[in-house]
């Protein structure tokens, strides 16, 4: 395996991605949120306890318009939404701690995304020295929109 990789994870999928670094024995030297929120954001809590109260394992997502992006953008991501799985947010780290070990912390506000808890998770970072933060003047998904810089962002902060 080499020293020297890029694993990107979308959603709250982070817990998992530091989970795997553990278990393969891998430092993970940086970690980039790509237009996220922070763990604990009241709206994820309260969409946690609604699908819990239906039995469902997962956080339906909203329609596609939702998320601000452009039309052609929308036809894409669209067809690819599914369900937030409720672990991704409430399951426990293995090895706990491994979040305070990163060294470079980057995040990405997509500006166009004008959500509270989104802005307030950029807000509490920005003013964080030990992180970098970038705005890209874009939807939710600057993935889809604007892939060479994210691929930008993501190579630099390795």
């Amino acid at each position: 395996m080499s020293d020297n990789c890029i694993l990107g994870f979308a959603r709250e999928a982070g817990n998992a991605s530091r989970e795997l670094s553990l278990m393969l024995g891998v430092e993970i030297k940086s970690g980039t949120r790509l237009d996220a929120s922070l763990p604990q954001a009241q709206v994820i809590i309260d969409a946690i306890g609604a699908a819990e109260e239906k039995g469902e394992s997962g956080i339906k997502p909203p329609p596609v318009g939702f998320f601000q992006n452009n039309e052609q953008s929308n036809a894409w991501i669209g067809a690819r939404l599914t369900p937030m799985p409720i672990g991704s947010y409430t399951d426990s780290i293995v090895g706990a701690g491994a979040r305070e070990r990163i060294r470079k912390r980057v995040f990405v506000r997509a500006t166009l995304y004008r959500q509270d808890p989104f802005e307030a998770a950029y807000k509490r970072v920005r003013s964080n020295p030990a992180w970098t933060t970038f705005e890209l003047s874009c939807g939710h998904h600057p993935m889809v929109k604007m892939p060479e810089r994210v691929k930008e962002i993501l190579l630099d902060a390795a």
